[in-house]
């Protein structure tokens, strides 16, 4: 069986960092209590991720899935939530579902046979997976196709199992980051051949760190899984940059995963990175 996972993840709908897009339109009390619309103002870098990271991937999907059957997966976070508040374009969880209704609408483009969002971080989404159930419940009306929310779950397309979680390995550290993502597979991978007496998925996607990563997983036996650990589409902010300890750089984006034959072919990174330095030029 032939086809193609888009996984996106980390949108952090509702907040200045997160993903936006420019025909967002919301609803608040005016004059007089009436009903009054406006459109929250984009920051330069949620105009660069809309128009440089979320349509140019939309473009890529589109012609390297040439037709086939793609499955989107979002894996987490789809809001920022209201436990913190700075940086919000609006802390009405009402606001927040429809920046990301409206920018997750967008995905229709690659014409998705079914879309799963997995619930994110109770602090992100107002609580047991509430902002993923809502927007999958309003995605219904929108996409072409269905849509399901879900805690944590196990995909069986076409005999590929697939297990879609939020929450993954921790981040490692610089050149240990590689080990810590295979050894959380690996475990994971012998937890379902001698717990469960079953072979283990094929493929592992994963959300929360905010960093791409893609490992190929082999055990001595042979039996192979692709742990998928997703880019955001987050910028960052003072908490992100004291968690990763000053990375000068950011990647954002998706991933589109490639099945041919029922085997995992070919895995791209529709990401960009840049330098999130201020760059000073000093003449002495």
């Amino acid at each position: 069986m032939d086809f193609h996972i888009l996984n996106i993840s980390d949108t952090h709908g509702g907040n200045r960092h997160g993903l936006m897009s420019p025909d967002t339109v919301l609803t608040t009390e005016g004059a007089e209590g009436k009903p009054f619309t406006f459109t929250p103002e984009m920051t330069p870098y949620q105009e660069w991720m809309w128009q440089d990271v979320y349509l140019w991937g939309i473009e890529q999907a589109i012609k390297m899935t040439a037709g086939r059957p793609v499955i989107v997966i979002h894996a987490g976070d789809v809001t920022h939530g209201n436990r913190f508040t700075e940086s919000l374009v609006s802390s009405r969880m009402s606001h927040q579902i429809a920046i990301a209704v409206r920018a997750l609408a967008e995905l229709n483009r690659v014409k998705p046979v079914r879309f799963f969002l997995v619930h994110g971080t109770d602090v992100h989404v107002f609580g047991e997976g509430t902002a993923e159930e809502e927007v999958a419940e309003r995605l219904r009306g929108v996409m072409g196709c269905e849509v399901a929310a879900t805690p944590f779950g196990l995909l069986d397309i076409g005999g590929v199992k697939v297990d879609i979680a939020h929450h993954g390995p921790g981040p490692g550290v610089g050149w240990l980051q590689g080990n810590t993502a295979r050894n959380y597979a690996k475990q994971h991978m012998m937890d379902e051949i001698f717990k469960l007496h079953r072979l283990p998925p094929d493929i592992y996607i994963r959300g929360h760190n905010h960093a791409y990563r893609y490992e190929r997983v082999e055990l001595d036996d042979g039996i192979v899984s692709h742990l998928i650990l997703c880019p955001s589409f987050c910028s960052m902010n003072g908490y992100a940059r004291a968690v990763t300890r000053s990375i000068p750089w950011i990647t954002n984006g998706m991933v589109l995963i490639d099945i041919q034959g029922g085997m995992v072919t070919d895995v791209h990174p529709l990401t960009k990175t840049i330098d999130i330095r201020e760059h000073f030029k000093v003449t002495i």
